[in-house]
């Protein structure tokens, strides 16, 4: 009995350590690279059902350390000619991360059906040169199509997305980046 307990004890230590494993946050990798007081403006429209939604959405990249960034977001949005203001909010993110909080099954999902190419883009910020990543998933009866374009010359990488969910209801968001500056 002392014997299973200690392999039942051995094992649960090695699943710990494993759930334990720090990996590196690809979120903090794409900003960690600028300096503090790197700023993006971008404008999204989303179109539902013929109703328009039109917001502008700002970065600030407040603060750059070995164990975080720092980023800020807030912004303007208007619906039905209504101006709402959204209040900053500050998002942390690690340099390091639990292995378990990076979830297998929506990689492999987005893996199996991605199409990655690489083309030049041009937004209203500018010129970049961006991998580009087209995908498709099906989420609770809903087909969302979605095409990305991020480039290492941007704080967080976005520099456009247009994403179209066409069952159960037609809809289309664009988002591209109209301004970008840097220390």
């Amino acid at each position: 009995m002392k014997r299973f307990a200690f392999v039942l004890m051995a094992v649960l230590a090695a699943a710990t350590a494993f759930a334990a494993e720090m990996v590196d946050n690809p979120a903090y990798g794409i900003w960690s690279k600028f300096k503090v007081g790197a700023e993006l403006k971008y404008k999204q429209v989303s179109e539902v059902s013929n109703m328009k939604t039109e917001s502008e959405i700002t970065y600030r990249l407040l603060e750059v350390t070995p164990e975080k960034v720092v980023v800020e977001m807030g912004g303007v949005t208007v619906v039905a000619g209504n101006k709402m203001e959204m209040p900053a909010t500050k998002m942390d993110y690690p340099a390091k991360i639990e292995n378990t909080r990076v979830d297998p099954k929506l990689a492999e999902m987005v893996k199996a059906d991605a199409k990655t190419t690489e083309e030049q883009v041009t937004v209203p910020a500018g010129s970049f040169t961006c991998k580009v990543v087209e995908s498709t998933v099906n989420q609770q009866g809903a087909e969302v199509a979605t095409k990305i374009w991020a480039s290492d010359e941007v704080p967080g990488s976005l520099v456009k997305m247009v994403t179209t969910m066409t069952v159960p209801m037609k809809s289309v968001t664009t988002m591209e980046l109209v301004e970008k500056k840097l220390p």
